[in-house]
This record gives structure tokens, sequence and C-alpha cells, in this order.
């Protein structure tokens, strides 16, 4: 599944409010969200609920956001407003995803740049054991580069902007453990740069981002462990 290709083209960021067709459900959505790379400030904007209305989110990248119960729209759209030589209230686009038409869902928000005028990419999936569950590891491909792994008796492999949800078979620790092993292909050969062993439980679910590093250019595994109720 392409994070890309499920992502409106964000070529540029508009500078002025867009007419969008919102849901006519007025049913409740509960919404989390999360956003890479790792940063040590949360990512404050906005997201748009209806014709001139938003809410304000905080959005974390080393936990979930809190839940927000917001009206069901056609697409999540996130951004901030400003004003324009009027002084008039304008919403600026950021980014946006195409919704779904579960109940409970988890965006993901990858910043483009070191800035929120960079604009983001977006993808919502289902939130939950239909969806995204516990002992599931959700793997985004950031990087420049394809990408692949073990993880216990589990293969995957991602080309950038893809994404998957693995579900490991424990092979180590009495089934509570699995060992996973990641590669990057160069001149189409894997290398390997990331191996160590990883708790397996139906109580927890992790996210698990490979970027490069914007300093270093160094290929980084940036993980979060989520604990289900």
């Amino acid at each position: 599944m392409n994070l890309i290709s499920r992502l409106a083209v964000l070529g540029a960021v508009f500078c002025a409010a867009a007419p969008f067709a919102f849901s006519q459900d007025v049913s409740k959505v509960s919404l989390r969200f999360v956003c890479f790379p790792k940063s040590v400030e949360p990512l404050k904007v906005e997201l748009l609920i209806g014709e001139g209305k938003t809410e304000e989110l905080e959005v974390f990248s080393n936990e979930l956001s809190k839940t927000y119960s917001v009206p069901a729209q056609s697409a999540w759209v996130i951004g901030e407003t400003t004003l324009n030589e009027d002084d008039e209230p304008v919403f600026k686009v950021l980014g946006k995803a195409t919704a779904l038409s579960a109940s409970k869902q988890l965006v993901l928000i990858v910043k483009k740049g070191a800035d929120n005028s960079d604009g983001f990419e977006m993808v919502a999936i289902e939130d939950g054991a239909n969806g995204f569950g516990g002992g599931e590891m959700l793997f985004v491909n950031a990087a420049g580069v394809r990408i692949g792994g073990v993880v216990g008796t589990r293969k995957f492999a991602l080309r950038p902007g893809e994404h998957a949800i693995v579900e490991p078979k424990a092979d180590k620790g009495n089934g509570r453990l699995c060992h996973a092993s990641l590669f990057y292909e160069q001149e189409e050969k894997p290398v390997p740069f990331f191996s160590s062993t990883w708790p397996v439980s139906e109580y927890t679910r992790a996210m698990l981002f490979v970027y490069h590093d914007p300093s270093s250019r160094k290929l980084r595994l940036h993980s979060i462990r989520d604990y289900l109720e």
C-alpha cells in the first residue's frame, strides 16, 4: 500500500481558502494522530472540521495524541489560520488524507521539511483490531531507498513512501520476543542497518519510522510503542 498514492498531491501549499466537500454525515469519528520524524516539540496545527470551523491539534512524535472526537469528513485536512491583506482569516492547507469509514482512525503525518510551511504527507488507517491492533507493527518508509526486513517469521519490503502493517510471530523468549533485522537496498543488494530483539504482546503495538537523518544523511529508525487498554 503506497503512502504517496493515497494522498492528494501537495505540489504547493495553498495560500488561499479552498472549497472542500464536507461530509453531510453528522456522526462522530474518533481520531488520533502521530507525526514523523522525531521532534522534541509537538506539532501544533488545525484540523478542518467544517465550513470555517477548525479544531486545534497537538501532535507528538514519541506517542500518540489524545483522542479527538470530530464530525465525519470526506478528507482529513490540516493547516493553519492566517490573515490575508484585508486582515481576514484564511485557512492555509498544509496536508490532507482521504478519510475512512471507520469510527476510529489513526492519522500519520509525515513532515516534508523542517517548517510547517513545507507541508505534510498524510495517510489515515483504521485504528483498532480490524486495522492496526495489538501485536502488530506499522512500518513507514520515509527514506529515499527501498527497505525490507524480517521480523520474527514475517518478511516485508517497502519502496520509498510506502507503509505496511506486519503481525510478527514470536520466535524467542517463550513466545514473547521476536528478532528483527532491517535492510536497505544499495546497488540492488540488501545492506543490513538494524538488528535487535523486540517484545511481542497483544496488549501493545509498535510504529516504526525509517528515514534519513537531515544532518548526517544516515539511515535512522524511530520507534513508538503504544500500550492498548
